[in-house]
């Protein structure tokens, strides 16, 4: 924004595309739509999206943990190839987690790119990238829980 004021650039912001966390105890970060705006905006049959609740691996370890369940979510656009147009990321270090991957959504990346992608083992942010299951489809026993509110 200050190259447009000040040194004369065109180039516009994308605000809709900024990366964005709250840092709670559980930090919770954001780019992009959610399912539910993306469905209102592209239509419903022109949106998937991926979700997943999982349990980090440093929280497998510590006794006293509290059984908290993190959650990631992606949103594409299917007729641009399932291009991601949202990411939500709830979990430890969920602004470090979406700052990384903005970098990739505000070029571009499709579902088939974080699909094609190794991750880093054992990171929060390598849960991203195994996501395999829609919003239409329950998670149960491994990926989440029934009726765990996502």
């Amino acid at each position: 924004m200050s190259e447009r004021i000040f040194a004369g650039k065109t180039k516009l912001m994308n605000y809709k595309m900024i990366a964005t966390t709250v840092f709670t105890p559980l930090e919770y970060g954001v780019i992009g739509y959610s399912e539910d705006e993306a469905r209102s905006l592209y239509g419903t049959d022109n949106v998937t999206a991926y979700h997943s609740a999982f349990k980090p691996l440093e929280w497998v370890y510590v006794e006293n943990r509290p059984a908290d369940i993190c959650y990631v979510k992606i949103v594409c656009k299917k007729d641009e190839n399932e291009k991601v147009i949202g990411l939500h990321f709830l979990g430890p270090n969920a602004g470090e987690v979406v700052q990384g991957f903005s970098v990739a959504i505000n070029m571009g990346a499709t579902k088939e790119d974080l699909d094609a992608t190794v991750g880093i083992h054992p990171t929060v942010a390598e849960e991203v990238l195994d996501i395999r299951l829609t919003t239409s489809e329950e998670l149960t026993g491994g990926e989440g829980c029934k009726g765990c509110g996502f």
